[in-house]
């Protein structure tokens, strides 16, 4: 079974150095493993590409049908009791965009040096393109984000409901006219394209062809916290995550408006891939993540 152990920490992480540091021991120890399983199942099970191994066919092929036996040796011998966040050593790799880190990070970086100091974490912009593959590769370990079709083998646990609201600079002549559609789509647009921004702007293209509307896009960019500031110092209006308004207007000077046609709330998620989901050191920083946001103002419905 201890082989099995390993064999299944080298497949989740696609290396060495990082499957010692998961099941707690050394990276020679944990190349001595890989070589006797490479003798066992005469198979070289994880071949170097570029700064990655990649598993064989043949491994990918073991490890499906040893999941189910570890799954349940794990639901047997491993109780979250035993798990000690004093005490536990894990590296993991989040994906989420610059507004869920302005959100998310200061909490829980607190929280994890308070309770779990062996615990680090590495911070990804989220990709439009790549994120699901990143989690399927196993790559990185935990989503923040939308996905309209995530892949069977993911997990999921909703964390809030964002809903879109339009900014403007204090002063700008759009404001002494009446709010509507039209207004809206007569101004230029700094439009933002980044992880979930992107199902934010696709909702809206799709509910503004539905009236034959076409936005004057002006600036695009891959940051919601950088877009405020663009509003600020031009004539561009953003549309932006309620979240990100309420956080950054008051102090630039900006009005918030609503957005002026129907465009539905986008629920974001924490995501992960179902290899994790018994993981005790794992499962208690999903169980962090999800306090955090329960306890966001964003999360409740309220102003913060």
């Amino acid at each position: 079974m201890n082989f099995m152990v390993h064999f299944d920490a080298l497949m989740r992480t696609s290396n060495v150095s990082r499957a010692a540091q998961l099941i707690g021991i050394s990276q020679p120890a944990m190349s001595g493993a890989l070589g006797r399983l490479r003798h066992i199942f005469r198979d070289p099970l994880l071949l170097r590409s570029g700064h990655l191994m990649v598993p064989t066919e043949r491994a990918l092929e073991l490890h499906r049908a040893f999941i189910p036996l570890l799954t349940q040796w794990r639901e047997a011998t491993e109780n979250d009791d035993n798990f000690i966040a004093q005490d536990a050593v894990h590296t993991y790799t989040v994906l989420a965009t610059d507004y869920i880190q302005f959100l998310l990070l200061p909490a829980l970086a607190n929280a994890i040096l308070r309770r779990a100091p062996g615990i680090r974490l590495n911070i990804l912009p989220t990709n439009p393109i790549k994120s699901l593959q990143l989690l399927e590769t196993n790559q990185v370990e935990f989503a923040i984000s939308h996905y309209d079709n995530p892949p069977a083998s993911l997990r999921t646990r909703p964390l809030f409901t964002e809903e879109a609201v339009c900014v403007i600079r204090d002063g700008h002549p759009a404001l002494a006219r009446p709010w509507t559609l039209d207004a809206y789509a007569a101004l230029e647009h700094v439009k933002v394209m980044s992880g979930s921004a992107g199902t934010f702007a696709t909702a809206l293209v799709h509910a503004l062809r539905a009236r034959d509307i076409e936005l004057r896009v002006r600036l695009t960019i891959s940051s919601y916290l950088a877009a405020p500031h663009i509003v600020k110092q031009s004539e561009l209006v953003a549309t932006l995550p309620r979240t990100v308004a309420e956080a950054l207007a008051p102090n630039l000077g900006l009005a918030i408006l609503p957005l002026p046609l129907q465009v539905r709330g986008i629920s974001i998620a924490l995501y992960w891939h179902q290899r994790h989901h018994q993981d005790t050191a794992h499962r208690w920083l999903r169980e962090q993540i999800g306090h955090m946001f329960a306890n966001l103002s964003c999360a409740k419905g309220e102003v913060p």
